[in-house]
């Protein structure tokens, strides 16, 4: 069976949540016709600015990761 765990995000999970955006994002701009320089640099731009207009309208909000399994 599996083990979910529900902990609060911290600065440490940035990479993985940028990877899940990226994953998230990558089928539509890819189809932008854009080389893989271009598309990281978008994706990355998008990433941080979405996480910092968050951090403004929901000054209050709380993140968390849900682990299955580890």
């Amino acid at each position: 069976m599996s083990e979910i765990v529900v902990r609060a995000a911290d600065e440490g999970d940035e990479q993985f949540l940028r990877h899940v955006y990226f994953s998230t994002r990558l089928p539509e701009v890819a189809a932008f016709g854009w080389d893989d320089t271009q598309i990281c640099a978008f994706l990355d731009m998008q990433f941080r600015v979405r996480q910092q207009s968050y951090k403004i309208q929901y000054p209050a909000a709380e993140y968390f990761i849900v682990e299955i399994s580890g």
